[in-house]
């Protein structure tokens, strides 16, 4: 079957500038909701945009960077008082991101810098000169404007140290959120930084820590089934195993809401078979899983309604399975759920 937009019905139409399409890629959904709505209404207004989206201002302010930074969003110089976040109808006063830099030059950090201003900012501070010396080292390479705007807004805006953007800039190569030279990763973090008032070495250095542990495979489990404590040897070795099936996250994280709502706890035995089960039938994304799922319900559907009575009520007998001795079918609809 096939699509298409009902134009006929529409009520009109609005423009999105064909320069959108390649940034498209590396935006973020918020970002490209802003965007959508601003060519819809005509609405760049930081405060008035994020009250009509639900959104927080700092993310339409991440927004308006974002598309600005691109060339897609340009400020109107004519409209009095907005600057570049400015209502171009008045309704709204955006936040002034306006500094002086260490070398004493005014600039206003969210305005799309061209190439010229961009180098005369890094050559007049020497902090941003070693700073794009260190990004050609870790990553091979003229930086890009995109780079060179973001890394300038971190220091100059966040006023984050030199030393620190470094340390988000080797996390991000080494866990490989740093694809295409897009220092998207970067910036989020250091825009959450700033919220978090991390400011010195230590509290940089204790929050890379916790960010790498995150990142490990032992870590992201962690996260998924929302646990806080050390893992028992019986279950790292579980998840020394789950490493070899090469899951995606979110399979880790549909066995875990399986679990959660069939046993009420974190059963790793329980998981373990969800696990293997699917692992062993070739399953390797979430797609093909929910495929079998619901091509099993639809196989089985004529015993699982001889389990009820006519009236619908309890089932006539109660399962019986256990992980250690259960045939592989039973075993696998009772742990998803699909036998009385």
């Amino acid at each position: 079957m096939g699509y298409y937009i009902d134009w006929e019905n529409s009520g009109g139409a609005a423009a999105v500038p064909l320069s959108a399409k390649d940034p498209l890629k590396n935006a973020r959904p918020k970002t490209a909701k802003w965007l959508l709505y601003a060519a819809l209404t005509g609405d760049f207004g930081l405060k008035s945009s994020a009250e009509a989206l639900s959104m927080d201002e700092d993310d339409t302010e991440e927004a308006l960077s974002f598309w600005c930074d691109r060339g897609v969003v340009k400020s109107s110089e004519n409209a009095a008082g907005t600057g570049i976040g400015g209502d171009l109808n008045g309704s709204d006063k955006s936040v002034s991101a306006e500094k002086t830099s260490s070398a004493g030059i005014k600039h206003d950090f969210l305005r799309p810098i061209d190439k010229r201003e961009v180098t005369e900012i890094i050559e007049n501070s020497p902090a941003l000169t070693c700073l794009f010396s260190e990004l050609q080292r870790i990553v091979p390479g003229d930086p890009t404007l995109t780079e060179q705007r973001v890394y300038i807004f971190i220091h100059e805006y966040y006023g984050i140290d030199v030393n620190n953007i470094l340390m988000l800039l080797h996390l991000a190569v080494d866990i490989g959120k740093y694809q295409n030279r897009s220092p998207a990763y970067v910036d989020y973090l250091a825009k959450e930084w700033h919220k978090r008032g991390i400011v010195t070495h230590k509290q940089a250095a204790d929050d890379i820590e916790r960010l790498r542990e995150y990142y490990t495979f032992e870590g992201r489990i962690a996260a998924i089934f929302d646990i806080q404590r050390q893992f028992t040897t019986k279950e790292r070795e579980s998840i020394t195993e789950w490493k070899n099936y090469d899951f995606h996250d979110e399979i880790f994280h549909f066995a875990y809401e399986i679990t959660i709502e069939h046993t009420g706890a974190v059963k790793f035995a329980y998981i373990a078979r969800v696990l293997a089960n699917w692992y062993v039938r070739g399953l390797r994304n979430i797609e093909e899983i929910t495929a079998y799922n619901e091509k099993y319900l639809t196989e089985h559907s004529e015993y699982k309604a001889a389990r009820y009575d006519k009236n619908n009520k309890k089932p006539k007998s109660e399962p019986s399975f256990n992980l250690t001795n259960a045939a592989d079918e039973d075993l696998e609809a009772a742990l998803r759920g699909e036998l009385g």
